[in-house]
């Protein structure tokens, strides 16, 4: 279908693509370069589920039309470097390609040859490579489907999207890693704001506290030692004996708290404050040029 409509394009006024492959490196040279013209991005729409395998490969390239992230629902990006035994054991496939390759160093070097062949070729990658069903995808009334940018996504998710991702072979300069880790970087700037400035404004209002906090436990303290007056062990305590180990506690003359040191509190949480807000808007800066470090391919995903 790609391929009909790079050679037909005046045939074709619009044409949708459902996690097939990026057929870019399949192009003559001047067909390539007619592609990265973007002659065909509004044309071509590329939707893709990073999940499958079919679906990554060749993501390395330039996109041919107009790429944009599916929200799958169902996707499961916990595979781990470390769980790749158990998940050679787990899928018969695999299991015997790994038998077959023992003597040559078992499916990571099957895997290591295939990557010499195509950097997006990995066992991980077959074994996920017909993993296709429409019936994953939620598409509203309009036939519009839910994209991945279009999700409000937590830091671990998106750490287990990552590590999917460079697991399966897909290069750090990719279109999908480019805009998981620009998100990452937003996403940890907004949780580390949100959970920074909630801290700092219970300390703000502990700070705001302290006065009468401070009055509150010594005339608690003065109470129960007026209470003691006269009783047991206490019979020769007097009023005036509490009234002096009260004005004792004070700090400075009718404060129990000294009122430079809470000043000085105030402005190490304005300084923190500011330090704060000034690292979330540097994170997020470096977001937003990370995203940018490659404009042909943030042109071409769905960033926001």
């Amino acid at each position: 279908m790609k391929y009909a409509t790079y050679k037909h394009p005046e045939l074709v006024e619009k044409a949708y693509s459902f996690e097939g492959p990026n057929i870019y490196p399949c192009l003559p040279k001047e067909g390539q370069k007619y592609v990265r013209s973007g002659a065909l991005n509004g044309k071509i729409m590329d939707y893709i589920n990073l999940t499958d395998g079919l679906a990554r490969l060749n993501r390395d390239e330039p996109a041919f039309g107009t790429q944009r992230i599916i929200y799958d629902a169902k996707a499961k990006f916990k595979m781990q470097p470390q769980e790749m035994a158990a998940y050679i054991t787990k899928h018969p496939i695999l299991s015997r390609l790994d038998q077959t390759y023992a003597k040559f160093g078992g499916i990571m070097a099957f895997d290591k040859g295939l990557k010499a062949i195509n950097p997006s070729l990995t066992y991980l990658m077959l074994s996920t490579f017909g993993d296709h069903s429409l019936d994953r995808y939620q598409f509203q009334a309009d036939g519009s489907m839910q994209l991945f940018s279009s999700q409000s996504w937590g830091v671990n998710d998106l750490e287990e999207m990552k590590n999917y991702l460079a697991f399966s072979g897909m290069n750090d300069y990719s279109a999908p890693l480019l805009l998981i880790r620009g998100e990452l970087l937003i996403s940890l700037a907004n949780r580390m704001e949100t959970e920074c400035m909630q801290v700092l404004k219970q300390l703000e209002q502990l700070l705001h506290d302290v006065p009468e906090t401070a009055q509150q436990v010594a005339n608690q303290a003065k109470h129960l030692f007026l209470g003691l007056v006269g009783y047991g062990t206490y019979h020769e305590l007097e009023d005036r004996d509490v009234e002096m180990f009260h004005q004792e506690l004070e700090r400075e003359p009718g404060r129990f708290y000294q009122k430079n040191e809470l000043e000085m509190a105030f402005d190490t949480l304005t300084w923190m404050k500011r330090q704060t807000m000034e690292f979330v808007d540097e994170t997020r800066q470096l977001a937003r040029e990370f995203l940018k470090l490659d404009e042909e391919l943030a042109r071409k995903i769905d960033l926001r």
